[in-house]
């Protein structure tokens, strides 16, 4: 009967719902920015970057004609269409694309987070955690 009843309260226990915490939360910081055409734009600093970085969701949007891509590097593009170091492109062929991820990716420290439009503008929405 022993056995039985600690079978029983081990089930009870692991069937439980786990409690998600504030702490807990994914995607903590989040931005949403409309980028100019031939616009780069720094969403995270290298020198904030101190220990690491998970993006959680991405959404990139470019409009007809251009392209919009996130970039992990340890500086900035030196200009638009300095295609270096690229995470996720997505080009608007015809009336424009949306590319959507929610793949964890790891930033390693000392990485910033860049976004630039090329040949028209785009957008992005982004979350991640450090």
């Amino acid at each position: 009967m022993r056995h039985l009843l600690a079978i029983l309260t081990l089930s009870a226990t692991l069937a439980m719902p786990a409690v998600v915490k504030a702490a807990d939360a994914v995607g903590l910081n989040y931005v949403n920015y409309h980028v100019n055409a031939n616009q780069v734009i720094e969403i995270v600093p290298p020198a904030s970057n101190i220990r690491g970085i998970y993006i959680r969701t991405t959404s990139l949007t470019s409009y007809t004609g251009g392209a919009t891509a996130l970039f992990a590097d340890t500086s900035a593009p030196a200009a638009p269409g300095n295609w270096k170091r690229p995470i996720f492109v997505v080009h608007g062929f015809g009336s424009g694309n949306d590319y959507n991820s929610s793949s964890s990716i790891y930033v390693p420290v000392g990485t910033g987070l860049y976004v630039m439009a090329q040949g028209a503008a785009g957008a992005i929405n982004m979350s991640w955690d450090e």
